[in-house]
């Protein structure tokens, strides 16, 4: 009875455990498919032999606890040097992958969010001819970062995937992993730019009305976008459609963007295919200088060219509140907006302290006090402190780049 009911008990947190995994699983899924959807994008779907390709590498990072898209042959693990090979082993049938990873944040929504700011990575989620997707997640069970967490997505085409399906053509084109097996010429020609004629000339992100948009970004991606650029606002990027526009000359005068007070905001000089070996002739990207605020609306207008022909479109996306642990209920938002501040908070409330974007394009670095009295803080996420202060105390934020800023602070 003792070994049934502690079965029975295990058996149970297995199928809560299951179901929790199942449930952030779909919420990144859903996040994913809401920028595609609202970008007017196929939406993805879930594809097993991508998944199981996504749960092999994850595996692999784990295990040597590396967020990297290579394998390296006779290790522990290894399903395949690269994506592509990866995808081959678990039977996918169409000869094409893209993939995204991410290590380190603490759930499916963290990270598809953060890769979505990661411009390169992006790109991926963001593809006109893409529409299949498989992910899994695996955290780091030995070592100093034991519990570490690693996802991996990888994406492919339901169109090319269906055309290695089925009978092979005596002639055609060679599209599939079997090496063996043709498409036939006429289906292949009808079909291969299924996804992408169906889809717009060009989509912008933030797409037009989002919500809750991270206002920086924090540069750990790998290829580094902003070489000796550590943080700056949430890129905007457009991205053209090769198919839509084949035989057409398009031309990118220039973005700008403002605040809700029609304030221009500062951006860091355009990226594109001719400057950044990374992106297509298709992609443009603005950084701006600084992070952006939070909980405030923006306007971009993109001008361009096609054919000779001006064209403009505007639309406006709104940033983040700033974060609020759900374990604490907070007081309010004190924004840090000049050095030498004094405020008064209530005794032993919590608040979220907020370092305006006006101030600098980095971080902080470290905070120092000196108190009369109690004081808690911790950061919680970019430039964003929770305190909690019984008496007097004055607290000096250093910045990386050296610039200090006191706030005197006195409860009541």
């Amino acid at each position: 009875m003792v070994l049934l009911r502690a079965g029975l008990i295990f058996l149970l947190t297995m199928l809560v455990f299951s179901v929790q995994t199942a449930r952030a699983e779909n919420a990144a899924l859903a996040f994913v498919n809401q920028v595609r959807q609202a970008s007017h994008l196929p939406p993805f779907k879930i594809n097993r032999e991508l998944e199981r390709a996504a749960g092999n590498h994850v595996g692999y990072m784990a295990h040597y606890n590396v967020s990297d898209h290579g394998e390296h042959s006779g290790s522990t693990g290894f399903t395949g040097a690269t994506c592509l090979e990866r995808v081959r082993h678990t039977g996918y049938a169409a000869a094409m992958c893209l993939e995204n990873n991410s290590a380190g944040q603490k759930n499916w929504s963290e990270s598809a969010q953060g890769l979505m700011s990661a411009i390169y990575h992006r790109i991926g989620f963001l593809g006109f001819d893409i529409d299949e997707i498989g992910f899994s997640t695996r955290s780091q069970d030995h070592g100093a970062e034991k519990g570490r967490n690693f996802f991996s997505y990888v994406m492919g085409s339901s169109v090319r995937r269906e055309m290695c399906q089925g009978r092979s053509a005596k002639y055609g084109y060679q599209a599939c992993n079997d090496n063996k097996f043709i498409v036939d010429s006429v289906v292949f020609e009808r079909r291969i730019n299924e996804l992408a004629a169906n889809s717009p000339e060009h989509i912008v992100y933030p797409f037009p009305n989002q919500q809750a948009v991270p206002p920086y970004f924090r540069n750990t991606e790998t290829p580094n976008p902003l070489p000796g650029v550590e943080v700056s606002g949430q890129p905007i990027s457009v991205h053209f459609n090769a198919v839509k526009m084949r035989g057409k000359h398009v031309s990118v005068t220039g973005l700008r963007l403002t605040d809700s007070h029609g304030r221009a905001i500062e951006l860091l000089p355009e990226k594109n295919g001719q400057n950044d070996p990374h992106l297509s002739e298709q992609d443009y990207v603005w950084f701006p200088r600084l992070p952006l605020a939070w909980s405030s609306q923006y306007k971009a207008r993109l001008d361009y060219t096609v054919e000779g022909q001006s064209l403009s479109r505007e639309w406006t996306f709104t940033t983040a509140a700033p974060p609020v642990s759900m374990s604490q209920k907070r007081e309010g938002v004190i924004v840090i907006d000049h050095t030498n501040k004094k405020i008064r908070v209530k005794n032993g409330r919590v608040y979220s302290l907020v370092l305006s974007p006006a101030l600098s394009q980095s971080y902080l670095n470290s905070v120092s006090t000196s108190t009369v009295g109690d004081v808690k803080f911790e950061p919680e996420i970019l430039n964003v402190l929770s305190l909690s202060l019984r008496g007097r105390t004055t607290l000096t934020f250093e910045m990386n780049n050296g610039q200090r800023i006191t706030v005197y602070a006195s409860s009541y």
